[in-house]
């Protein structure tokens, strides 16, 4: 048996009521940032970091990331929900 996981990098809905707000979801995972600096929702633009290929830098600086939700420690801050611009 082989089972396929897509691991494109897409935006989930947190309910019909609020259609605009999002997280981002790859695979099974939840990426969450790990700082508010803004980011584009263009995923092309992101690429990942040389020495952890469980990073993403979300801005040409590398002041943004997206990381695995469970990658984080008990007390680290992090965002994982986003409202889309109108």
């Amino acid at each position: 048996m082989k089972l396929e996981i897509p691991l494109e990098f897409s935006l989930a809905a947190v309910d019909a009521q609020h259609p605009r707000r999002v997280a981002i979801v790859r695979g099974p995972l939840v990426w969450v940032r790990q700082s508010r600096a803004p980011f584009s929702t263009s995923f092309s633009q992101w690429k990942t970091e040389s020495t952890n290929p469980l990073a993403f830098e979300l801005d040409a600086a590398g002041k943004s990331q997206l990381v695995p939700f469970y990658r984080l420690g008990r007390h680290d801050p992090y965002w994982m929900y986003f409202d889309l611009e109108s």
